[in-house]
This record gives C-alpha cells, structure tokens and sequence, in this order.
C-alpha cells in the first residue's frame, strides 16, 4: 500500500475529527466531493448539492462535503452535511470512515477504491472501461449515447454536454440502490482495507 497504508493514530485522529463535529461513531457516513483537477469532469456543486438534499430528507445519514485545500467548493448550508477541508493524509483517513462517497471521475475516486469505500461516479468525457472504479459494490452514472467519448478531456463543444445532461435524479437514483446494501455494513478499519488490498487474513479494530 506504501503511502497509501494509514496508522492507528490517524485512524484515532479522523474519528475524533468526526465526534468534535457531533457525528457519533456509528453515524453512516455518505461522502460527496465535488471537485475534479480536469474542469470537464466537474459535474457541479449545485447538481451535488441536490443529491445531498435528497439524501438527508430520505435518511439518517450525515454527509462529508470534502473541499480541496485551496479550491474550496461551496457546501449546501443543511443539517447533518459537514464541510471537511482536510490535507491529503487526513483526507485519506476520514474518507476511510464514510460507507459510500459521490463524486466525480476522479482522483478522489480512485483513492476511495484503494481505501474499500464503495463510489457512485458520475462520467463524461472518459471511458469507464478504461479509467472506472473496480470495487464489485460500485457504481456509475453515464450517457453512453455521446459518440465524441472518449475525448481525453479535450470538449469540441462549448461545454461538456456528456456531463451536463446527467441529471441529479439519476445520481440520487444510484444513491437510493446503493445505500440498502451497505447500510448494513460496519464501516472499514485501517487493518480490513489493507486485508482487502493484499490478500491477507487480518482482523483488528
């Protein structure tokens, strides 16, 4: 795992960021990050922002709007939606915690695939087959109509309609048949994700 294997004491670290932020220890955690390094794979802070609505008026749920450091994106002001800019070791730590993270096509993405945590992503411009998420409990959400994809990210039109026409109704329909499976399930310890990135038979707390 290299950089990517976290210690008990980041671990300590993020649940004490989660209960100074009134988020109990069995809370389910839903992450949503709507940032993206590529400005066509943003799909859009007001399109998340309405899949966040939906998943707190339909659950118990609380929500970790992640932000990148200094590329803050602008959280819907709700109860239960949490506003985490955190560096990339924190970030790693606390989005171990989550049972789900929404998001774009993405680096965040991928991380979540490294750390076990379960992603519904939205995708435009790039070939899932190719750069997809691979966890067996992941989802994504496209327009396999648009003949231009893959455009490694070079739009021949004036926006990236391939995102674009993604409606927040299809997003939060992949959150709706996500969250039953997994709501359920205790959320990954520091020893379970790396068992499950390794092979290895390890069982800690």
């Amino acid at each position: 795992m290299g950089a990517f294997q976290l210690n008990e004491g980041e671990l300590v670290a993020a649940r004490s960021f989660l209960r100074e932020r009134g988020i109990s220890e069995d809370a389910f955690l839903i992450g949503v990050h709507p940032g993206a390094r590529i400005a066509v794979r943003r799909w859009g802070d007001e399109r998340f922002s309405e899949v966040v609505r939906h998943i707190l008026e339909e659950t118990e749920a609380h929500v970790l709007w992640f932000s990148d450091p200094g590329n803050p994106s602008v959280a819907p002001p709700l109860e239960r939606c949490h506003r985490v800019g955190l560096e990339f070791r924190s970030f790693l730590a606390v989005l171990s915690r989550c049972r789900l993270l929404v998001c774009n096509d993405s680096g965040p993405m991928h991380l979540a695939n490294l750390l076990s945590v379960p992603v519904v992503a939205v995708f435009g411009s790039t070939n899932p087959v190719w750069f997809g998420p691979r966890g067996a409990q992941d989802r994504m959400v496209i327009r396999p109509e648009f003949w231009c994809r893959p455009c490694f990210d070079y739009c021949i039109f004036g926006e990236p309609h391939c995102l674009r026409t993604i409606t927040p109704g299809q997003v939060i329909a992949s959150v709706r048949e996500a969250i039953p499976e997994l709501w359920a399930e205790p959320p990954l310890t520091i020893g379970s994700y790396v068992a499950a990135a390794t092979g290895e038979r390890r069982i800690n707390g």
